[in-house]
């Protein structure tokens, strides 16, 4: 990193939140290379504006982890989480939107151990083990929903670079009410379909890696099933996870796009251009660019027919219906109107 004129604060600043991961001896060519100016007068190319404000070490830490994502765009699992290992749990791993609590269950949970980070989780696609991005914890200011990045020693933590696989992989659902709407606190494993749903919203271009979302069923299942925390105070969440609920299997499978065995017609229905797909116990999953879906039932029948014979006309799908599922006495209608709502939800297409 470099600091443009004006930026010497910053800078001071930005090396005792970030001096744990100054390398003594840094590379010539550095894998990700910032420079921050304020923005008054030219900026020089490739520069990035960071204003003079409360939360500028925020927004500084956020151009990093955006570079850093950037860099591994493809290579990686990218998970929106927070991670820790402790002695008692292992290596923990803490998924949620912002506003969710991730880094105040981050901190709370990683003073007893090591904290990878409080944002953005890294994982190896093959082997699963975790690459540390141990940031400053990123806190709200009091009395503003603007945040500002605190040291690592002022909450007592200590910092690590490198994790093992997952041991546990919690979705949190914090519950900022009274908690008489959602119940009291509680942990439970999720049906794999939910999961999956639930942890594609938390990544980044994870359609980019090479069976990417068969891997993630993978690091689901070497976890034992993910779990939804349901909870008030980040408290409470060490004794939850103290007692998580037994491990959980679905069976799953990797699917691929087939050739069409025939000649395409006008107006035959086909497959929408897809990423990547898991036929699951309750239907198909299906990833296209950054959209994911869960098609269950007659609707995952439908989309695996027209994976597997390409484009069919409305007759012949309803023929084939039949044979797989079995006769209907309205099955027309029924064929009909899956057809329609996979083609308004974009995963089927008229030739």
């Amino acid at each position: 990193m470099s600091f443009g004129p004006g930026r010497e604060g910053l800078a001071a600043e930005a090396f005792e939140l970030w001096r744990h991961l100054v390398a003594p001896d840094p590379p010539a060519v550095p894998d990700v290379e910032l420079t921050f100016v304020t923005g008054e007068g030219p900026v020089p190319p490739g520069a990035t504006v960071v204003a003079p404000s409360p939360t500028e070490t925020y927004a500084l830490s956020g151009a990093i982890t955006r570079a850093v994502l950037t860099s591994l765009i493809g290579r990686r699992i990218l998970l929106h989480a927070g991670t820790i290992d402790t002695p008692r749990l292992g290596v923990v791993v803490l998924v949620g939107p912002s506003g969710a609590g991730k880094s105040t269950a981050t901190a709370r949970l990683g003073a007893e151990g090591a904290y990878l980070s409080d944002e953005l989780t890294i994982i190896d696609p093959d082997t699963f083990e975790v690459t540390g991005y141990p940031k400053p914890v990123s806190r709200s200011i009091p009395g503003s929903r603007a945040k500002r990045d605190v040291s690592l020693p002022s909450l007592h933590l200590m910092p690590a670079c490198a994790g093992g696989s997952p041991d546990l992989i919690v979705l949190l659902h914090r519950d900022r009410g009274n908690g008489s709407e959602n119940g009291p606190p509680g942990l439970e494993r999720m049906p794999l379909a939910s999961a999956l749903l639930r942890l594609i919203g938390q990544t980044s271009s994870l359609n980019r890696v090479p069976g990417g979302l068969a891997a993630l069923a993978r690091l689901i299942d070497s976890a034992g099933g993910a779990l939804r925390a349901r909870y008030h105070e980040a408290s409470e969440l060490a004794d939850l996870l103290d007692h998580a609920p037994a491990p959980i299997s679905e069976w799953w499978a990797e699917v691929e796009a087939c050739r069409p065995s025939h000649d395409v017609q006008p107006r035959d229905l086909m497959l929408a251009p897809f990423d990547q797909a898991l036929a699951l116990e309750t239907g198909v999953l299906v990833l296209a660019r950054r959209e994911a879906g869960h098609l269950e039932g007659l609707l995952g029948v439908i989309w695996e027919l027209l994976r597997v014979h390409g484009g069919l006309s409305l007759d012949l799908l309803q023929d084939l219906v039949a044979e797989e599922i079995g006769p209907h006495p309205n099955a027309a209608r029924r064929v009909r109107s899956a057809a329609d709502r996979l083609i308004s939800g974009g995963w089927v297409i008229r030739a």
